[in-house]
C-alpha cells in the first residue's frame, strides 16, 4: 500500500521541490484545503497552478491542458474513487498525491506503488481495503508456453492436458472470488477525514499555521457535517480536536497590543443554535428554513405554522422582532435566545442535540460574529449558482467568500444563500403539496417538475442532494408517512435542460443510516447494477458515485430497474 506515513517528509517536502498542479473538486472542504496550501505554497515560493474540476471529465481535460513542466499532481477530494493511472495515462516521470475524502479509495491506487501516493493517515486506513492477492495476479501477464505445443505448420496449439485445466479453474476460482471482494469492498461509499483539516494539520506540524488556517479547517469540517457527510459522531470529534487549537491560537492574543488584537481574526468555540444564517437574516424565516426545526414543526401545514408561533410566544418572543433583522431586534431578546430555546425546547418535543450545534464562530473587531455554518453556507451558495458560469468562476467566487475582510463579497453570498435556503423550502413543500413522493416498496422516489420555475437551480448536484436530505425528512415529520415507509431511502430525479433530453438522479440512505452509520450510501454501486441489468445509458461523471446522468426516456424503465435490485 501507498498511502503516506509522514505528511511532512513524505508529501509536503517533495511536492515542494518541483512544479505543482492542483486539481480541486466542486466542494467547500476541498476550497478550504485548496487555500492552506495556496498559503503554504506562496511562502515557500512553490511553482503551482490550482484548477478547480467538477467531474471526472473535467478532471481529463484539466490534466491534459495543464501537465506540461508538472512533476506532481495533487488531487483535493477527487480522484481518489478512479484508476488514475489507466485514466489520465501520465508520463513515467509524474507522481499523482491523493488527498481525499472520498470513500472508498480504488484499490488501483492504494496498490500503484510508482505512480500515486495516498496522503491519509494510519488509523483512518479502511480495514476493508482487500488483500494484494485477491485483487491482482502478478502473473497475468505471462507467457502460457508451458500449455501450448507447435504444430506442423509451426502454429502454437492449445495442450488441453490436466495440468492446463486445473490452471484455468484455479484461474476462474479467483476471477469469481475478485469480483466477490471488490463488490463488497465497493458496496457503500462514505466521506472519511475532511481534506481542509488534514492540510491544517501538516501546517501546524511545520509552525507554519495561523488562525486564518485554522477558520478555513473549521469551515471545512463544518461543511462535511451540514451537508450530511458525515455523522455526529464523526463531526464531534474534529470540534474536540480543532477545540484545543483554537484554545491554544486565542492564547495568542494575551501579548499582543490592543490595536493589533482589533484587526486580526479571533476565533471562540460556542454551542450555537440550529437556525441557518439567522444573525444575517431574521429569526422567523431563519428557523421557518433551517431542516430540524421545519420539520419538527411541520411548518409547511396550518397547524405545524401555529404551532411555531406558539413556540415563539412561549419563549416571549414578538413577531414584529422575529420577523426584522436579527441585528436589529431588542439586545435583551438577541442575548438571552439561547437560554430561552433551551428552557423551552423540551415542550415542544426539540431534542436539545439537534437543536444546538457545537460549532465555532468568528470576529474581527467590533463586527457582527459570523459562524462556521453560515461560512459554510455562503460558501457553498456561490458553488451552486445557477447562471451561465464556468466551474472556474464559481470556484473563485467561493474561493472571495473565505477571504477576511471583503465584506461586501460576503453580503453578496449571504444574499445568494438566504435565496438557496428559500428555493429548497419552496420546493419542499410544493413535492408534499402534490403528493409527489412516491413510494414503491422498496424506496421512496419524486420528480421535480420540467415545467418548475425552480427546477434550474437543481441541476446542481450539491443543492440537488440538500433537496433530497431536507425532502427525506419532510416527508417523514409528515402525517402521510407510514412506519414503514421512514426506513426507507429516496430517490430524487430532476431534468436538465431540454436540449440534453437528460436528468440528474440523486441516491440517499434511509434516515437511520444517515444518523446512525456514518452517512454510508449504497446507491453507487446500485445504479452501476441497474445500468449493466437493463442497458440504460447514464453518465457517472460525479465524484460522488450516488449522483448520475440519465436519459430522461430510460427513467421509466430506469425506476423499475432499481425496484428489481433492491428487491
Amino acid at each position: 500500500m501507498v498511502f503516506t506515513k509522514d505528511f511532512v517528509r513524505d508529501f509536503y517536502k517533495v511536492i515542494q521541490k518541483d512544479r505543482v498542479l492542483v486539481l480541486v473538486n466542486h466542494d467547500v472542504d476541498a476550497i478550504c484545503a485548496a487555500k492552506i496550501i495556496q498559503c503554504l505554497f506562496t511562502w515557500d515560493n512553490v511553482v503551482h497552478s490550482i484548477v478547480p474540476v467538477d467531474g471526472k471529465e473535467e478532471i481529463e481535460a484539466a490534466f491534459m491542458e495543464h501537465v506540461e513542466g508538472v512533476k506532481y499532481v495533487l488531487f483535493l477530494n477527487c480522484g481518489g474513487c478512479l484508476d488514475l493511472v489507466d485514466i489520465l495515462q501520465p508520463d513515467p516521470e509524474i507522481v499523482f498525491f491523493i488527498l481525499d475524502s472520498h470513500r472508498p479509495i480504488s484499490v488501483e491506487n492504494i496498490y500503484n506503488a510508482v505512480q500515486t501516493r495516498i496522503v491519509l493517515r494510519q488509523e483512518e486506513v479502511d480495514q476493508d481495503i482487500p488483500d494484494y492477492e485477491d485483487v491482482f495476479r502478478d502473473d497475468e501477464s505471462e507467457s502460457e508456453g508451458d500449455d501450448s505445443d507447435i504444430d506442423e505448420d509451426g502454429r502454437k496449439r492449445q495442450r488441453f492436458d490436466a495440468k492446463y485445466l486445473e490452471k484455468r479453474q484455479e484461474r476462474r476460482a479467483w476471477n469469481d472470488n475478485r469480483i466477490e471482494v471488490l463488490s463488497k469492498y465497493m458496496s457503500t461509499c462514505h466521506t472519511g477525514a475532511s481534506s481542509a483539516l488534514t492540510m491544517y494539520s501538516i501546517a501546524f506540524t511545520m509552525s507554519e499555521d495561523t488562525v486564518e488556517m485554522l477558520w478555513w479547517a473549521i469551515i471545512g469540517v463544518t461543511s462535511q457535517f451540514i451537508f450530511t457527510r458525515v455523522d455526529h459522531d464523526h463531526y464531534f470529534d474534529n470540534v474536540v480536536a480543532l477545540q484545543d487549537h483554537v484554545s491554544r491560537v486565542s492564547k495568542r492574543y494575551d501579548d499582543i497590543d490592543v490595536e493589533y488584537s482589533m484587526s486580526s481574526l479571533r476565533l471562540s468555540f460556542e454551542n450555537d443554535i440550529v437556525a441557518d444564517l439567522y444573525r444575517h437574516w431574521n429569526l422567523y424565516d431563519s428557523l421557518g428554513h433551517s431542516l430540524y426545526t421545519a420539520t419538527q414543526f411541520k411548518i409547511w401545514s396550518l397547524k405545524g405554522k401555529s404551532r411555531f408561533h406558539e413556540f415563539l410566544a412561549v419563549m416571549g418572543l414578538p413577531l414584529t422582532q422575529c420577523k426584522q433583522k436579527f441585528s436589529s431586534m431588542e439586545p435583551a431578546l438577541r442575548n438571552n435566545l439561547k437560554s430561552l430555546i433551551g428552557d423551552h425546547s423540551d415542550k415542544f418535543n426539540l431534542d436539545q442535540n439537534n437543536i444546538f450545534i457545537p460549532t465555532f464562530v468568528a470576529s474581527m473587531g467590533y463586527r457582527s460574529k459570523i459562524s462556521a455554518v453560515d461560512y459554510a453556507l455562503v460558501c457553498a451558495a456561490m458553488l451552486e449558482n445557477c447562471c451561465e458560469i464556468d466551474t472556474m468562476e464559481k470556484f473563485h467566487r467561493a474561493s472571495d467568500v473565505l477571504n477576511r475582510g471583503d465584506q461586501a463579497v460576503f453580503d453578496r453570498g449571504v444574499s445568494q444563500a438566504i435565496k438557496i435556503q428559500s428555493i429548497i423550502m419552496s420546493q419542499v413543500q410544493f413535492l408534499l403539496s402534490t403528493n409527489a413522493i412516491t413510494p414503491a416498496h422498496y424506496f421512496l422516489y419524486a420528480i421535480i417538475s420540467e415545467g418548475s420555475p425552480e427546477s434550474i437551480y437543481f441541476r446542481s448536484p450539491i443543492l440537488l442532494e440538500r433537496l433530497a436530505h431536507f425532502t427525506l425528512e419532510a416527508f417523514i415529520a409528515s402525517d402521510k408517512c407510514s412506519a414503514k415507509r421512514k426506513e426507507l431511502p429516496l430517490i430524487l430525479i430532476c431534468p436538465l435542460s431540454l436540449k440534453s433530453g437528460k436528468s440528474i438522479v440523486v441516491g440517499i440512505p434511509p434516515i437511520d443510516t444517515i444518523k446512525s452509520d456514518n452517512c454510508r450510501n449504497i446507491f453507487g454501486e446500485v445504479f452501476k447494477q441497474v445500468r449493466q441489468n437493463i442497458q440504460c445509458r447514464t453518465n457517472h461523471n460525479s465524484f460522488d458515485s450516488h449522483v448520475i446522468e440519465l436519459m430522461r426516456e430510460d427513467q421509466e424503465r430506469f425506476l423499475e430497474g432499481l425496484l428489481d435490485v433492491l428487491s
